[in-house]
Order: C-alpha cells, then sequence, then structure tokens
C-alpha cells in the first residue's frame, strides 16, 4: 500500500486553522468596533488567538452626561478580554482606573473612587433592545473613595461593587413597596472612614419602581432606594447594622420655623419633636449646601441603626472625638431620620443605652471615623 506523506495529513488541520482564524477575525473586528464606539480614533490591538480575544488601550476615557445620570471613567491603561464566542460578557483589567459618578438631578450625590488596579467584569443580557446589565462587577486595590454623601474621604485595601438591573412590572408581596428593579452590593475590607479604624463593609442597595428604570424623572414619581442591610465589623465582631428607605422629594422654601416639607405626604415626615440633631458635619467635599438647592429634588432617609457601640456611633455622626467604650452586652437600636446634605438627625439616647451593661471583657469599640 502506498504511503500518504505527512504534509497531506497536515492540510485538513491547516485548513481548519485558517478557517478558524477567519472567522475569530471576524470577532476580533467585532471587539475593535465596540471599543471605537467608546473611545473613538484610539489605537487598538487585538490578541489572543485561538481561544480569545484581548485588546490594549492606552489611556481610554469614557463619559456619559445625560439628565438622569452622569459618568465617567478613564486609566493609564485598559486591558479587555472576551470569549469570541461571547460578545455579551467582557474581563477588563484597568491600570490607576479612576472613576465619577452624579446624578444631575440630585445635585448632592456624587461620588469618585481611584486606585493602581482595579479589575470588572461587564456581563450584558443578549438579544434585548437596551443594553441590559446582567451583572457588572468592579474590585478596586488599594481604594480611595470620595463622595458628598460622607463628610470624610474612604479608603479601602479592597472595594466592591456588583451591580445588577432586573427590570419587572410584577407587582411584589412586600406592601406599599414596588418591585425591585436594580440592585447595588458593596463590600469593602480594611475600609477607614477617615481616621477610623480598619473595618469590614457589607451593603445591598435596592431601586425599586413600578417600571423599569429608564431615566430618573420616572424612578423620583413613585421610586424609592431600600438599604436593606449595611454593616460594618471589626475582627471582634459586628459594630452596626443599618436598614433605612430614601424617598426622592422636592425642597420647597424653607418656612418661618426654617423646616422643609414633603411633596410626597404621609411618607418620611419631618422629625418629631422628641428627636435631638446630631451637630452640622464639616464640609463636603463638592458638595452643595441645602440651601443652594431649594426648589430641586433630594433624598429622605428614615431608618434604624443596631449597634454595640452607641457613644462612638453618636460621635462619629456629630462629628466629636471618638470615646473610650466597651461594647453593650445587648444590641442598642437607635431611630435616624435625614435630609440629604443636612445632619442626621437621631432618637434621643434611651436609658437602655445610657445604662446599658457592659463588661470590662467585653472588646473596646473602634474609632469610626
Amino acid at each position: 500500500m502506498r504511503r500518504i506523506p505527512l504534509w497531506v495529513t497536515l492540510i485538513p488541520l491547516a485548513a481548519g486553522i485558517a478557517g478558524w482564524y477567519h472567522v475569530w477575525s471576524g470577532y476580533a473586528d467585532t471587539l475593535a468596533a465596540d471599543v471605537a464606539r467608546l473611545q473613538p480614533g484610539a489605537a487598538v490591538g487585538i490578541a489572543g488567538f485561538p481561544y480569545r480575544l484581548e485588546a490594549t488601550v492606552e489611556r481610554p476615557r469614557i463619559g456619559f452626561d445625560g439628565p438622569g445620570l452622569a459618568a465617567g471613567a478613564e486609566a493609564e491603561k485598559a486591558v479587555i478580554n472576551r470569549q469570541p464566542w461571547r460578545p455579551e460578557h467582557s474581563v477588563f483589567n484597568l491600570t490607576a482606573p479612576l472613576a465619577r459618578v452624579a446624578i444631575p438631578a440630585l445635585p448632592l450625590v456624587q461620588a469618585s473612587i481611584r486606585a493602581p488596579a482595579a479589575q470588572a467584569s461587564l456581563h450584558l443580557v443578549p438579544g434585548t433592545a437596551r443594553p441590559i446589565i446582567a451583572r457588572l462587577s468592579i474590585v478596586w486595590s488599594d481604594a480611595q473613595l470620595t463622595t458628598t454623601l460622607l463628610p470624610v474621604p474612604v479608603r479601602a485595601a479592597a472595594f466592591e461593587a456588583h451591580l445588577r438591573e432586573t427590570p419587572t412590572t410584577t407587582p411584589t408581596n412586600r406592601g406599599p413597596t414596588p418591585p425591585r428593579q436594580a440592585q447595588l452590593v458593596l463590600s469593602g475590607t480594611a475600609v477607614r472612614l477617615g481616621e477610623g479604624a480598619p473595618l469590614t463593609l457589607a451593603a445591598n442597595l435596592d431601586l425599586t419602581a413600578n417600571q423599569p428604570i429608564t431615566s430618573f424623572t420616572a424612578w423620583r414619581a413613585l421610586g424609592t432606594a431600600e438599604l436593606t442591610s449595611l454593616t460594618l465589623a471589626d475582627k471582634s465582631g459586628e459594630i452596626l447594622s443599618l436598614t433605612a428607605t430614601a424617598i426622592p422629594t422636592q425642597l420647597p422654601s424653607r418656612s418661618r420655623e426654617g423646616r422643609l416639607g414633603d411633596s410626597r405626604a404621609g411618607v418620611g415626615a419631618s422629625a418629631a419633636s422628641d428627636t435631638v440633631s446630631a451637630s452640622p458635619s464639616p464640609a463636603r467635599g463638592g458638595g452643595v449646601s441645602p440651601s443652594e438647592t431649594e426648589g430641586v429634588t433630594t433624598l429622605r432617609l428614615a431608618g434604624t441603626v443596631t449597634t454595640v457601640c452607641p457613644l462612638s456611633l453618636r460621635a462619629a455622626f456629630a462629628g466629636l472625638p471618638a470615646p473610650s467604650e466597651n461594647r453593650t452586652r445587648k444590641p442598642v437600636t437607635i431611630a435616624l431620620q435625614s435630609l440629604l446634605g443636612e445632619p442626621p438627625t437621631l432618637s434621643p439616647p434611651p436609658e437602655s443605652e445610657t445604662k446599658a451593661p457592659r463588661r470590662n471583657q467585653l472588646p473596646p469599640c473602634p474609632r469610626l471615623r
């Protein structure tokens, strides 16, 4: 029998590789076009054949400026990875990223975060008329966060944010609360609020509305922001747990008593006379004072804080020096109300708080800020 030359047996393999390279090149062109739409004029190099697509972009800079949301991001370098057969899922490795976000209709909601490095994963729902985020996950290393929502900057050894859209029109069984349309999960390790001790952060925020959120105006009508959980803990255990609801409200002109009304009657009314207000906090970087925002939308927040360090918590809200305090044997619950940009209003200390039993062997409370 006549033997077949070795080179002949390689022809199907070469043909297969050439055919796959042709298909892979089409996917590579799609990725290059996706990058070009976000970064016009950028020189994009595509590599990763045969199993993946990898695009490297130097000094990327993108931005979005709309009436409901203004956001921007930049970095020294971005490396984008994608599997050819999964164009809806991309993974990013970022060098020296900086991100900013603001809600123009809420002048007091602004935030920025920077870090030496970050990794991100974006998964979009395929086959939809508009892009829907199935999951966006970002992990920053040695992050520095500033926001008008807090009077001090925040540092963290690692900080994570996970966002997903859950558009629905199906009513929920949670009473008057509309169904969840988006979810934001935050977590961090070695989180420091200003000069505070390193803490572990975990938080879950749900944005609710009767219809999928396509604009701030639609959400403002009947939507809420539900902080279903926020916890801070150190190596000795949980320090505090916060749950709260925030609703959009219109700021009218100030009344003679100096208090602000609420355009949504029956929800988040002004603080009762049996509550005490913490001292004004330091000016928030880049923030806007309430007097400058009269006639615009803000957020009214009401909730409860459960803590084993009530004195430290009140001092942190008031911007006072941290007291020397051991943890209470039983957690203390404190009611909280706040209008965005104004000092929070806390319920007065009950006797159970001022005379809460403490044991010397219980760990001391950490400095919160």
